[in-house]
């Protein structure tokens, strides 16, 4: 599969994590914590999409630096579709609920076909956003020290 097919997928999934954190975040309002912990969530993974426009940009000029990769998209398709039914779903949520399909959603495996598909297009560029992004590999810790303070057993 070309890499921006691939890149297009994790720029919706970064974009539906997106909406479903800031809705958490809008939903647990009363609760700052909660709220302010999934607005930052939602930040990130907006910051997550740029990067992968940015790296879609990179592609388009430098074309023959990237190879095909095989990659199975199917899972990425599978969270987008689980958030949208989330957010659709007439009763929300409970926070303990919340946290826990987030934890679920940043555990997946999605991330790594992320990772592994630009590591099999082009090594070199994959090295250099794995450094750009180091600083947002927290998510799972942040919702996990979420749960704790809330009691919330994952």
């Amino acid at each position: 599969m070309h890499i921006l097919n691939i890149l297009d997928e994790i720029a919706k999934l970064e974009l539906k994590l997106m909406d479903l954190y800031t809705f958490f975040s809008n939903l647990f309002k009363d609760d700052k914590d909660v709220s302010s912990s999934f607005f930052k969530l939602g930040l990130d993974e907006k910051g997550h999409a740029e990067l992968a426009k940015y790296q879609k940009r990179v592609v388009r000029k430098n074309p023959n630096d990237f190879l095909d990769v095989s990659i199975d998209i199917n899972e990425i398709r599978e969270i987008i579709s689980k958030a949208e039914s989330i957010m659709k779903s007439p009763g929300p949520p409970t926070i303990e609920e919340a946290i826990k399909l987030s934890l679920l959603f940043e555990k997946s495996a999605a991330e790594y076909h992320y990772k592994s598909a630009m590591e099999q297009s082009n090594p070199e560029f994959a090295n250099f956003l794995n450094n750009l992004a180091v600083v947002d590999n927290d998510h799972f810790e942040t919702i996990k020290n979420l749960a704790e303070r809330k009691n919330i057993k994952v």
